[in-house]
């Protein structure tokens, strides 16, 4: 479960950037289990990086600027969630975010987040 930003360079190199959480640390909300982070905090770790250098683009913007999404566990459902900016639902996109959180296939789907379609 948790959080991701996603990013794209000036020299079209995409950039994934995830804060996971385990599913024992895990933030009952209803019938969903989340990270309990937000995108300020994943962004505030960012900026180190940002003020280094590595990252340069990304200076003088904002979390809320860039595609985004959040992986949730439905308890219910016995499933995890990848809710996500429209513009990321691409396959090979999807792949990555089953690896990079580690989520089982057969157990996990794809859904858009209307609130993160900001452009």
């Amino acid at each position: 479960m948790g959080i991701f930003l996603f990013f794209r360079d000036p020299q079209d190199e995409q950039h994934l950037f995830p804060l996971t959480e385990f599913l024992p640390f895990a933030k009952r909300d209803g019938v969903y289990l989340t990270a309990g982070k937000n995108y300020e905090i994943l962004w505030g770790m960012l900026e180190s990086v940002i003020r280094g250098g590595g990252l340069s683009f990304l200076e003088g913007s904002d979390p809320q600027q860039w595609p985004r999404g959040r992986v949730v566990f439905h308890t219910g459902l016995n499933r995890f969630e990848v809710y996500l900016d429209e513009r990321l639902r691409l396959p090979g996109f999807e792949r990555e975010i089953l690896k990079s959180f580690r989520l089982p296939k057969g157990q996990t789907v794809f859904l858009s987040e209307p609130g993160h379609n900001k452009k």
